[in-house]
C-alpha cells in the first residue's frame, strides 16, 4: 500500500493574525492556495492527500475554553481536552481585526466571536485544519503548462486551466 502524502500549507500571519481569520474565511469562500509550479504534483493522491494548515500562533498548550467549553460540544474538549475552539475566544489579542460591535473582520467578511480574553502567552506554529484536495487549478500566462500540471492530471487530479480568455478542464 502507497503511503499517502499530504500537503502542508503555511497562513502566514501578516494576512491572517489569528487562525481564526482564515477558518472563517474558508468557511465562506472555499480553500484555494498558490503554490509553485514546480511542486511536483504527482506524489499527491487523488481523494485521499489533504492540505493540512499550519498558523504560527495554532498551537499552545493552554487551550481552554474561556466559559463553556468546545464549541460543537465534544467531551471534555475545552474543559480538560485543549480544544482549538478557544482561539475564537483570543483572536483580537493576537491581532485580528474587529470592528465597533466587536465582530471579526477579515476581507470583506465579518464573523462573531465571542468575549475576547487574552492570547497565552506560549502560542507557536501547530497544525490547525485538515482539507481534501478537491482539483488543481493553474493561471496559464500562455507558455506550455509546467510539468507538474501534466503529471497532476496524469495521476487522476481533475485540473483547471485559468486561461486570460477563457477556463477549461485537462
Amino acid at each position: 500500500m502507497q503511503d499517502v502524502v499530504d500537503a502542508y500549507v503555511w497562513v502566514g500571519e501578516s494576512f491572517y493574525p489569528s487562525l481564526v481569520d482564515y477558518v472563517e474565511e474558508t468557511r465562506r469562500k472555499g480553500a484555494s492556495r498558490r503554490v509553485s509550479p514546480l511542486l511536483d504534483l504527482s506524489k499527491l493522491t487523488p481523494g485521499k492527500s489533504r492540505m493540512i494548515f499550519i498558523h504560527p500562533k495554532a498551537y499552545t498548550e493552554s487551550l481552554m475554553v474561556p466559559t463553556q467549553g468546545c464549541p460543537k460540544n465534544l467531551e471534555k474538549h475545552g474543559t480538560e481536552i485543549p480544544c482549538i475552539g478557544a482561539h475564537w475566544h483570543y483572536a483580537a489579542a493576537l491581532g485580528s481585526t474587529t470592528d465597533q460591535h466587536g465582530m471579526g473582520l477579515v476581507g470583506d467578511l465579518s464573523y462573531a466571536l465571542p468575549e475576547q480574553v487574552e492570547a497565552p502567552a506560549d502560542c507557536r506554529p501547530g497544525l490547525f485544519l485538515a482539507l481534501p484536495i478537491t482539483h488543481i487549478e493553474f493561471e496559464n500566462d500562455g507558455n506550455p503548462l509546467p510539468k507538474s500540471v501534466v503529471k497532476a492530471s496524469e495521476a487522476g487530479f481533475d485540473v483547471v486551466v485559468l486561461d486570460q480568455e477563457k477556463n477549461h478542464e485537462m
